[in-house]
Protein backbone atom coordinates (compact mmCIF):
# COMPACT_ATOMS: atom_id res chain seq x y z
CA UNK A 1 0.00 0.00 0.00
CA UNK A 2 1.88 3.20 -0.95
CA UNK A 3 1.47 6.67 1.26
CA UNK A 4 -0.90 8.03 -0.85
CA UNK A 5 -3.33 4.76 -0.29
CA UNK A 6 -2.65 4.70 3.27
CA UNK A 7 -3.96 8.49 3.71
CA UNK A 8 -6.44 7.89 1.47
CA UNK A 9 -8.13 4.69 2.82
CA UNK A 10 -7.29 6.16 6.64
CA UNK A 11 -7.55 9.32 6.27
CA UNK A 12 -4.36 10.10 7.78
CA UNK A 13 -2.23 14.25 7.63
CA UNK A 14 1.29 14.39 6.73
CA UNK A 15 4.47 12.34 8.52
CA UNK A 16 5.59 15.10 10.34
CA UNK A 17 7.82 14.47 13.66
CA UNK A 18 10.45 16.18 15.79
CA UNK A 19 13.14 14.51 17.73
CA UNK A 20 14.48 15.64 21.10
CA UNK A 21 11.99 14.85 23.50
CA UNK A 22 13.21 12.65 26.25
CA UNK A 23 10.88 10.53 28.12
CA UNK A 24 11.52 8.98 31.32
CA UNK A 25 12.44 5.31 32.12
CA UNK A 26 10.55 5.16 35.27
CA UNK A 27 6.92 4.84 36.00
CA UNK A 28 4.66 3.20 38.71
CA UNK A 29 1.14 2.58 37.45
CA UNK A 30 -1.97 4.09 39.93
CA UNK A 31 -3.16 1.59 42.90
CA UNK A 32 -6.53 0.75 42.23
CA UNK A 33 -7.11 0.84 38.29
CA UNK A 34 -7.25 2.44 35.43
CA UNK A 35 -7.85 6.29 35.93
CA UNK A 36 -8.99 8.18 32.71
CA UNK A 37 -9.47 11.45 32.76
CA UNK A 38 -9.07 12.26 36.15
CA UNK A 39 -11.76 8.97 37.30
CA UNK A 40 -11.17 6.06 38.00
CA UNK A 41 -12.79 3.47 35.38
CA UNK A 42 -14.53 5.07 32.52
CA UNK A 43 -13.12 8.54 31.75
CA UNK A 44 -16.28 10.72 32.66
CA UNK A 45 -18.02 11.58 28.82
CA UNK A 46 -20.49 14.57 28.18
CA UNK A 47 -23.34 13.97 25.59
CA UNK A 48 -22.19 12.34 22.88
CA UNK A 49 -21.53 14.60 19.47
CA UNK A 50 -21.74 11.49 17.20
CA UNK A 51 -22.32 8.35 16.88
CA UNK A 52 -19.10 7.52 14.84
CA UNK A 53 -16.07 6.01 17.08
CA UNK A 54 -13.08 7.75 16.49
CA UNK A 55 -9.30 6.52 15.85
CA UNK A 56 -5.71 7.57 16.02
CA UNK A 57 -3.17 5.32 15.16
CA UNK A 58 0.50 5.11 14.47
CA UNK A 59 3.05 3.93 16.42
CA UNK A 60 4.66 4.41 19.35
CA UNK A 61 7.75 3.53 18.92
CA UNK A 62 10.24 1.97 16.48
CA UNK A 63 13.06 -0.65 16.78
CA UNK A 64 16.61 -0.18 15.89
CA UNK A 65 16.20 4.07 15.51
CA UNK A 66 19.14 5.53 17.14
CA UNK A 67 18.11 8.14 19.87
CA UNK A 68 19.32 10.07 22.61
CA UNK A 69 17.77 9.95 26.16
CA UNK A 70 19.45 11.69 29.45
CA UNK A 71 22.38 12.28 26.99
CA UNK A 72 23.30 9.14 25.75
CA UNK A 73 22.59 7.52 22.55
CA UNK A 74 19.61 4.11 22.86
CA UNK A 75 18.04 2.25 20.85
CA UNK A 76 14.71 -0.50 21.44
CA UNK A 77 15.73 -3.41 19.71
CA UNK A 78 13.48 -5.46 17.77
CA UNK A 79 10.18 -6.47 20.50
CA UNK A 80 11.81 -4.96 23.23
CA UNK A 81 8.53 -4.84 24.77
CA UNK A 82 7.80 -8.51 24.09
CA UNK A 83 7.22 -9.64 27.78
CA UNK A 84 4.64 -6.75 28.53
CA UNK A 85 2.36 -7.33 25.66
CA UNK A 86 2.64 -11.62 26.28
CA UNK A 87 1.92 -10.94 30.10
CA UNK A 88 -1.22 -9.30 29.05
CA UNK A 89 -0.12 -6.65 31.30
CA UNK A 90 -2.20 -3.14 31.59
CA UNK A 91 -0.53 -0.31 29.39
CA UNK A 92 -2.18 3.53 29.16
CA UNK A 93 -2.25 5.85 26.78
CA UNK A 94 -1.89 9.36 28.05
CA UNK A 95 -1.31 12.98 26.75
CA UNK A 96 2.02 14.21 27.32
CA UNK A 97 2.54 11.78 29.94
CA UNK A 98 0.54 13.77 32.10
CA UNK A 99 -1.31 11.30 35.30
CA UNK A 100 -4.49 12.86 35.12
CA UNK A 101 -4.89 12.34 30.70
CA UNK A 102 -5.68 8.99 30.34
CA UNK A 103 -7.67 8.26 27.35
CA UNK A 104 -7.36 4.73 27.53
CA UNK A 105 -6.14 1.38 28.31
CA UNK A 106 -5.25 -2.00 27.16
CA UNK A 107 -7.37 -4.59 28.66
CA UNK A 108 -10.84 -3.62 27.72
CA UNK A 109 -10.27 0.44 27.64
CA UNK A 110 -10.26 1.49 23.76
CA UNK A 111 -6.13 0.88 23.51
CA UNK A 112 -5.02 -2.11 21.10
CA UNK A 113 -1.13 -2.69 20.65
CA UNK A 114 1.00 -4.96 18.66
CA UNK A 115 4.56 -5.39 17.74
CA UNK A 116 5.84 -6.33 14.21
CA UNK A 117 9.20 -5.77 12.56
CA UNK A 118 9.19 -2.30 12.49
CA UNK A 119 7.85 -1.46 16.22
CA UNK A 120 5.20 -0.75 18.61
CA UNK A 121 2.15 -0.42 16.65
CA UNK A 122 -1.12 1.08 18.28
CA UNK A 123 -4.88 1.70 17.98
CA UNK A 124 -6.82 3.65 20.07
CA UNK A 125 -10.84 4.57 20.03
CA UNK A 126 -10.90 7.71 21.34
CA UNK A 127 -12.91 8.77 24.11
CA UNK A 128 -16.08 11.08 23.35
CA UNK A 129 -14.82 13.19 26.79
CA UNK A 130 -13.27 16.67 26.29
CA UNK A 131 -9.81 15.61 26.55
CA UNK A 132 -10.65 12.81 23.24
CA UNK A 133 -11.52 16.34 20.99
CA UNK A 134 -8.21 17.71 22.37
CA UNK A 135 -6.34 14.86 20.89
CA UNK A 136 -7.86 13.68 18.14
CA UNK A 137 -8.41 17.61 16.93
CA UNK A 138 -4.20 18.09 17.45
CA UNK A 139 -4.26 14.93 15.79
CA UNK A 140 -5.98 15.67 12.71
CA UNK A 141 -4.81 18.89 12.30
CA UNK A 142 -1.35 18.06 12.61
CA UNK A 143 -0.68 20.24 16.10
CA UNK A 144 0.43 17.10 17.41
CA UNK A 145 1.52 13.57 16.10
CA UNK A 146 5.04 12.65 17.64
CA UNK A 147 4.47 9.37 20.38
CA UNK A 148 6.55 8.57 23.20
CA UNK A 149 7.03 5.42 25.68
CA UNK A 150 7.66 5.12 29.43
CA UNK A 151 9.05 2.33 30.00
CA UNK A 152 11.49 0.26 32.72
CA UNK A 153 14.69 -1.42 30.96
CA UNK A 154 15.13 -4.95 32.49
CA UNK A 155 17.91 -6.05 29.90
CA UNK A 156 20.69 -3.82 28.20
CA UNK A 157 23.96 -4.12 26.51
CA UNK A 158 26.13 -1.64 25.06
CA UNK A 159 26.97 -1.07 21.59
CA UNK A 160 30.28 0.75 20.13
CA UNK A 161 29.88 2.19 16.67
CA UNK A 162 31.98 5.38 15.66
CA UNK A 163 33.73 6.14 19.16
CA UNK A 164 30.32 6.33 20.10
CA UNK A 165 28.88 3.89 22.86
CA UNK A 166 25.28 3.03 22.31
CA UNK A 167 22.92 0.97 25.22
CA UNK A 168 20.41 -1.44 23.20
CA UNK A 169 17.31 -2.03 25.01
CA UNK A 170 16.60 -5.75 24.65
CA UNK A 171 13.95 -6.23 26.77
CA UNK A 172 11.77 -3.65 28.98
CA UNK A 173 8.71 -3.03 31.08
CA UNK A 174 6.27 -1.12 29.05
CA UNK A 175 4.33 1.31 31.33
CA UNK A 176 2.33 3.81 29.27
CA UNK A 177 2.42 5.66 25.82
CA UNK A 178 1.67 9.01 25.32
CA UNK A 179 1.28 11.39 22.24
CA UNK A 180 3.19 14.43 22.29
CA UNK A 181 4.52 17.28 20.43
CA UNK A 182 8.28 15.62 20.21
CA UNK A 183 8.81 12.07 20.65
CA UNK A 184 12.63 10.78 21.65
CA UNK A 185 12.37 8.50 18.41
CA UNK A 186 11.87 11.10 15.66
CA UNK A 187 9.63 8.19 13.24
CA UNK A 188 6.98 7.43 15.86
CA UNK A 189 3.73 8.55 14.96
CA UNK A 190 -0.15 9.05 15.32
CA UNK A 191 -2.24 9.59 12.50
CA UNK A 192 -6.41 9.64 12.50
CA UNK A 193 -7.69 6.36 11.15
CA UNK A 194 -11.03 7.03 9.64
CA UNK A 195 -11.56 3.48 8.21
CA UNK A 196 -13.92 1.75 11.14
CA UNK A 197 -13.29 -1.53 9.61
CA UNK A 198 -9.30 -1.37 9.77
CA UNK A 199 -7.99 -4.28 12.05
CA UNK A 200 -4.77 -4.08 14.10
CA UNK A 201 -2.48 -5.57 11.26
CA UNK A 202 -4.13 -3.82 8.21
CA UNK A 203 -3.24 -0.75 10.11
CA UNK A 204 0.61 -2.08 11.46
CA UNK A 205 0.60 -3.28 7.56
CA UNK A 206 -0.12 0.38 5.91
CA UNK A 207 1.96 2.24 8.28
CA UNK A 208 4.95 0.11 7.85
CA UNK A 209 4.91 0.74 3.97
CA UNK A 210 3.59 4.21 4.43
CA UNK A 211 7.04 5.20 6.33
CA UNK A 212 9.05 3.26 4.38
CA UNK A 213 8.06 5.30 0.85
CA UNK A 214 8.55 8.72 3.09
CA UNK A 215 11.75 9.29 1.84
CA UNK A 216 14.05 12.45 3.53
CA UNK A 217 11.39 13.40 5.77
CA UNK A 218 13.73 12.05 8.84
CA UNK A 219 17.18 12.42 9.94
CA UNK A 220 18.79 9.94 12.16
CA UNK A 221 20.27 11.30 15.47
CA UNK A 222 23.77 9.71 14.69
CA UNK A 223 23.73 10.50 11.31
CA UNK A 224 23.36 14.18 12.24
CA UNK A 225 26.28 14.20 14.82
CA UNK A 226 28.50 12.73 12.62
CA UNK A 227 28.06 15.44 9.88
CA UNK A 228 28.84 18.01 12.52
CA UNK A 229 31.93 16.37 13.03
Amino acid sequence: MRAAEWHKRFGGGGLERAAGWPSDLEFSSPVGGIRMGGFAGKAAARPAKSQVQRYIGGYATMWNKAHVHQGRFEIFDTGAFAPTLLSKGTVRFLDEHEESKCLGATNGFGLELWSDETGLGFKLAVPDTELGDLIFDDVKMGRRRGMSVRYRATETYDLQSNGETCCVIKAAHLNEISLCKRGAVAQAFAEVVTDPSAVVGEIGDACTKAAERVSGAFREVRELLERME
